[in-house]
């Protein structure tokens, strides 16, 4: 069987959305999150990872699901990972912290090389559904 790796992620828009890029995957950028710990909510996760991938908080209340998508795993073969991802407001502007090197804004006319599986599923419908260009 395949397995399934559950991710929480957030979106934050400009005009495009935030992605971050960490040290271990030369090229390719993420939405900020990461997977659920056994003890949290994906509300939870989310406050957390933003926290520790981009050194700032969401503001409180602006926390919104977007829907879920489901990729093939960049790195591991046989896995899909299912990526819940939500959407809110930042009280301060991101800044790199831990394993994430870059952040940046990115959409759909954006290099393709920045992107995994996933990511070009997410950018596809957010365009879709006007939320970046």
């Amino acid at each position: 069987g395949i397995n399934q790796i559950q991710k929480v992620g957030l979106a934050v828009f400009k005009e495009k959305i935030l992605m971050a890029r960490s040290g271990r995957n030369a090229e390719i950028f993420y939405t900020l999150g990461g997977k659920v710990e056994a003890s949290e909510s994906d509300e939870e996760c989310v406050v957390r990872e933003v926290r520790e991938e981009a050194s700032t908080e969401i503001t409180p209340g602006s926390l919104r699901f977007l829907r879920e998508f489901t990729a093939a795993a960049h790195d591991k073969p046989n896995t899909n990972i299912v990526l819940k991802l939500y959407t809110a407001s930042l009280v301060s502007e991101p800044m790199p912290a831990n394993e994430v090197v870059e952040l940046a804004y990115l959409d759909t006319t954006s290099s393709e090389k920045y992107f995994s599986e996933l990511s070009r599923k997410v950018f596809h419908w957010l365009h879709k559904n006007d939320y970046i260009h």
